[in-house]
């Protein structure tokens, strides 16, 4: 069963900074669908409360795949 992981820990499983990952991972109203320069798509946060957001494992974990895929493909 996937769980939730608030932002602190979402960052830490993909190895960024929060202002990164805000900035370049998380799809934002109106904002680009797609990771800079890739067909990746950004993960979508899930709302938990007024002020608090979530991000489900499973998404995070489908991310990291695909940009170890993209990075196989460009380097060959």
């Amino acid at each position: 069963m996937p769980s939730i992981l608030r932002p602190r820990l979402a960052c830490a499983k993909i190895g960024v900074g929060r202002s990164n990952f805000h900035e370049n991972f998380v799809l934002r109203e109106g904002g680009p669908a797609h990771l800079p320069g890739t067909n990746i798509p950004r993960l979508r946060p899930i709302v938990l409360g007024p002020r608090a957001r979530g991000f489900v494992d499973d998404e995070i974990d489908a991310l990291i795949e695909a940009l170890r895929r993209f990075r196989d493909g460009a380097a060959s």
